[in-house]
């Protein structure tokens, strides 16, 4: 479905979207309007987009900017005081 929606219409759709413009191909109905929204950006599954579209190179500033950063991991309980510390203390 992404590449597809690229040969389509020249819109670099990302996975999660591409399962929702499947589903809504699935479900189509001429009388009734359809509308998908993108959920994420697609430079967010760089495997995937590579794979998808090996011809295209999908990239964002931002987040070209945070793939050197160190991934930071915190487990907590299902404990809303908990959370809320967190996100106080981060």
């Amino acid at each position: 479905m992404i590449r597809q929606t690229y040969a389509d219409h020249t819109y670099i759709a990302d996975p999660h979207t591409a399962v929702g413009l499947c589903v809504a191909n699935e479900h189509l109905d001429e009388t009734v309007p359809m509308v998908c929204l993108a959920t994420a950006h697609p430079a967010k599954f760089d495997d995937v987009m590579k794979t998808a579209l090996p011809e295209v190179v999908v990239s964002h500033p931002i987040l070209e900017a945070l793939r050197d950063l160190p991934t930071r991991k915190h487990n907590l309980g299902a404990d809303v005081e908990a959370i809320k510390a967190l996100i106080q203390e981060v």
